[in-house]
């Protein structure tokens, strides 16, 4: 059923985003996510509309991209539904506040309003609340998904696993030794690596680049920056970004956020107080 609610497109690039700079993801992701962590979680009100109005606004949104429309017209349609998708994997996964999930919920309604085909599915007669509600679910399963599988291995050391038997399918006849060349990864960590399924724990100090390169991280840094990034919020990892990702300035991210000084210093210190937490 849901096959027949994604367009060509979204097949091929479900999960992804589409908004048109930058600037307007960062600032609109913040707003949405500000009003769902000050919402009440149980609220009950729920805005009904049918299908024909729900897509004239999104394709206004799409248009104009006016955010006042998305957070008064669209976002309280699916307020409730988020909250009901969060809440139902909560039990699942106790490590994982509901804040987070119902954040991701959020994200995962910006992607699906992106990338709906308005034009296919009026054409087709599909229900976008259908469509919408794939998005919403799957961006909070991936999130889970991420946090939990695989006995919460990093994901560098999952694709340097993957990379490993890669290899081996190719040439079952490969050393450690010569994995350990083409991967740039010492033996031990190979070995490491490879005990994984049996051991079903991983030293993570075991896992070295072999040979440090200029301009790039070694595999135990990509790790431990992967581990503390997993460490932060949504709302963080966005502060995070614009903080080394670009020139602008702390009054210019409050400002391009819509949030006081207060509160993006409150941010910044709850993001060093991880960090300093990761490091000693």
């Amino acid at each position: 059923m849901l096959k027949n609610n994604l367009t060509k497109k979204d097949k091929n690039k479900r999960g992804t985003i589409h908004i048109s700079s930058l600037d307007n993801y960062y600032n609109f992701s913040f707003s949405i996510f500000s009003n769902a962590k000050n919402s009440d979680y149980y609220q009950e009100e729920e805005i009904r509309l049918s299908s024909s109005q729900i897509l004239e606004y999104i394709s206004i949104y799409k248009t104009t991209k006016d955010q006042n429309l998305f957070l008064t017209k669209i976002y309280p349609l699916f307020t409730k539904v988020i909250n009901k998708i969060a809440f139902k994997f909560k039990d699942n996964c106790k490590d994982i506040s509901i804040e987070d999930l119902i954040q991701c919920g959020y994200l995962g309604l910006v992607k699906a309003i992106d990338n709906i085909d308005i034009d296919y599915v009026k054409s087709n007669n599909l229900n976008p609340i259908t469509f919408i509600y794939s998005y919403i679910e799957g961006e909070i399963r991936h999130y889970i998904r991420d946090k939990t599988d695989f006995i919460k291995i990093p994901r560098t050391i999952k694709k340097i696993y993957y990379n490993i038997h890669n290899l081996l399918s190719k040439n079952p006849n490969l050393t450690i030794s010569e994995i350990s060349e083409k991967l740039n990864i010492k033996e031990e960590s190979i070995i490491e690596i490879l005990n994984l399924p049996t051991k079903k724990e991983i030293d993570i100090n075991k896992i070295k680049s072999k040979k440090l390169k200029d301009f790039d991280l070694s595999i135990e840094d990509k790790i431990f920056l992967e581990q503390f990034l997993e460490k932060l919020t949504i709302a963080e990892k966005i502060i995070f970004n614009l903080l080394f990702k670009t020139d602008l300035t702390k009054v210019e991210i409050s400002q391009k956020l819509n949030i006081t000084r207060k509160k993006l210093y409150n941010i910044i210190n709850s993001i060093k107080d991880k960090l300093n937490q990761k490091l000693f």
